[in-house]
């Protein structure tokens, strides 16, 4: 019998992450192909990063903020340290 694959665990900080971005996202009504476009990643890896799953640099984090139209410190305030 085969082996499940193995969940990947949420880091809260990721997880925080997603959802400001997310919630940035709807706030300035921009469609998910449209801010991977923009931010110059992949939709795949935004997605990721909206689910808490992505490994999120810091270069992806500037692209991301600056096609939002954000300081990436928005996104990053408050953020859980563990």
């Amino acid at each position: 019998m085969a082996t499940p694959p193995r969940v990947a665990r949420r880091h809260p900080f990721l997880v925080l992450l997603g959802e400001r971005i997310r919630e940035e996202r709807a706030r300035k009504g921009m469609s998910r192909k449209a801010l991977a476009l923009d931010a110059d990643i992949s939709e795949r890896h935004l997605a990721n990063l909206e689910r808490g799953v992505g490994n999120a640099s810091v270069l992806v984090l500037l692209g991301v903020a600056g096609a939002l139209r954000c300081q990436i410190t928005d996104l990053l305030v408050g953020a859980p340290s563990g």
